[in-house]
């Protein structure tokens, strides 16, 4: 339902519910595309096995997000977590399995910098 086929031309294009997705899309990742702010994002959680479909999910958002593993469950990025996700997080009823962290001074930040070369 996300493309359409026009019957007179033959020609596809987006539906509704397609421009809707590629909208959600463009504006979940446009974070990356302002400047660093010097500041690094730290995401550890710890989901229960009966959520435990949602591990993945998380991880492929972070990892969309550009963020690097530091352990299975721990994730470093240098962008803001988008709004949208916090609230997929709080709809999900997995927010008090995750917790992120905003931090401006690290030890050893010249080592950690290098995850993002």
């Amino acid at each position: 339902g996300l493309v359409a086929k026009d019957q007179k031309t033959q020609k596809f294009s987006l539906t509704a519910k397609g421009k809707e997705l590629v909208d959600y899309i463009e504006n979940r990742y446009q974070v990356l595309e302002k400047s660093w702010d010097g500041k690094l994002r730290i995401v550890i959680f710890d989901i229960p096995e009966m959520f435990k479909s949602w591990r993945h999910v998380i991880r492929q958002e972070l990892l969309l997000l550009q963020f690097q593993q530091l352990q299975k469950s721990v994730y470093i990025g240098k962008y803001p977590i988008p709004e949208s996700f916090y609230r997929e997080i709080g709809e999900w009823n997995l927010r008090k399995y995750i917790f992120i962290f905003t931090i401006d001074k690290v030890d050893r930040e010249d080592e950690i910098l290098k995850f993002f070369d």
